[in-house]
């Protein structure tokens, strides 16, 4: 299963007799608290740089531009909704590969927000157009999938060229807890000046010399994904230990 296949439990074509169901806020639900890694788009990189690192990973058809967003699973710390990358942005709308010749069609996950942070909006209103939220979440999804194509090109473009290495990730998280990774990948540090990775960037046009320019300096956001890892498990470890300490005065009483 690919990476964006991982990211929807059961999608289902938007029709007017499923369009009475209510979308929530991102965190609303459970998938999405768990991600660690979500395919992106160039455009996205001015925005994402600021709070996640933008990297490539080794997914099961390719290699994909991908923003690390969590070190590990429920322990994303969300932005503000505007920060998020476009795919989660979307959710629940789903944002599927643009297939030559397939016919243009807006299909939703249809799954159940088990922590909803609101009431929700409907995806089709009672005249049956579509909600502002729901309009906002398709728009972003259909943006992704027409721009999708770039970061494809250029990752394909790095890889012939041999720009990218592997970028291991190996933390001691505390709590009993290691993270290792070994899927991820960056520019190699020996080809930042390799005249194949300007002439890379001329082909690609200015939305690719951007990204390249944040994309180096936004791997330092490991470090506040680290501590955001470790904060989660200490309190995970709190939680823990007052559900054991409420265990034992009912014991004892």
């Amino acid at each position: 299963m690919s990476l964006l296949q991982s990211l929807y439990r059961t999608p289902v074509l938007l029709t007017p007799e499923w369009g009475h169901e209510r979308i929530f806020s991102p965190q609303s639900y459970e998938i999405i608290r768990k991600i660690c890694t979500v395919p992106v788009a160039l455009h996205e990189a001015s925005t994402l740089a600021r709070n996640f690192a933008l990297c490539w990973q080794k997914d099961s058809d390719r290699v994909r531009l991908v923003a690390l967003v969590s070190l590990l699973p429920e322990a994303l710390a969300f932005p503000a909704y505007q920060d998020l990358p476009l795919i989660l942005q979307a959710y629940p709308v789903v944002v599927r590969p643009n297939e030559a010749g397939e016919p243009l069609s807006i299909w939703v996950d249809k799954t159940i927000p088990d922590k909803p942070t609101d009431i929700g909006a409907p995806i089709l209103m009672d005249n049956h157009k579509l909600s502002s939220g729901a309009e906002l979440r398709i728009r972003a999804a259909l943006h992704l999938r027409d721009t999708f194509w770039q970061a494809d090109d250029l990752t394909d473009d790095l890889l012939a060229h041999g720009i990218l290495e592997t970028w291991p990730l190996k933390f001691d998280l505390g709590y009993g807890q290691k993270l290792e990774r070994d899927d991820l990948l960056v520019v190699a540090s020996d080809q930042r000046d390799n005249p194949a990775l300007y002439s890379i960037v001329q082909r690609h046009g200015l939305r690719a010399g951007l990204f390249m320019g944040l994309h180096r300096a936004s791997l330092f956001r490991v470090n506040w994904l680290l501590m955001q890892a470790r904060n989660h498990l200490r309190t995970q470890d709190e939680k823990a230990r007052r559900e054991e300490q409420s265990q034992s005065r009912e014991l004892f009483r």
